[in-house]
């Protein structure tokens, strides 16, 4: 969540400092609307994945599928207000316990 709200340094987008080139990168990735399907386009096209058919295929899909979860489950967990940043880290604050069933 600390990605999102640091503004963007766009100098450090042709950095020939990796550190910096990859950190612009995540914060651009962090912000991007339905990044689902942007990992999925650069897996299966601009990486190639498409050469290796159908097992390709699936890893470009679940892929993208991982990163829909986690984004559905950081709104889910931003609306209910349970989540909260430390230092660039998030976690949850209050966690529902469950009863176990008899």
């Amino acid at each position: 969540m600390e990605l999102r709200r640091q503004p963007l340094e766009w100098r450090n987008a042709c950095s020939r400092d990796s550190l910096k080139r990859k950190r612009f990168l995540k914060q651009v990735h962090a912000r991007l609307p339905a990044r689902w399907i942007w990992k999925f386009v650069y897996l299966y096209i601009l990486r190639l994945g498409f050469l290796d058919l159908y097992p390709g295929l699936v890893y470009c899909v679940l892929q993208g599928f991982y990163d829909f979860l986690i984004q559905s489950k950081i709104s889910e967990l931003l609306k209910s207000g349970n989540l909260e940043s430390n230092g660039g880290r998030c976690s949850v604050s209050a966690v529902e316990s469950v009863t176990p069933v008899k």
